[in-house]
């Protein structure tokens, strides 16, 4: 099984939101109840395997 993860999700290359995993995924959601204007713009995530000090590379934008 996977390691544990903290996955970030970051909003015009500012931190925005953070979500840990606890479980074996390859992807994960982050969902938003409602939005405002200011939440409109490019999107990025990365993550860190619990167990390690790196960090993944930047995702693809999502806008």
């Amino acid at each position: 099984p996977r390691p544990a993860a903290w996955v970030w999700l970051y909003l015009e290359g500012r931190w925005s939101y953070a979500k840990y995993s606890d479980k074996k995924q390859d992807t994960t959601e982050f969902s938003f109840l409602s939005a405002s204007q200011d939440q409109a713009g490019t999107y990025l995530c990365q993550y860190q395997v619990s167990e390690s000090e790196d960090v993944s590379v930047m995702s693809d934008p999502v806008e």
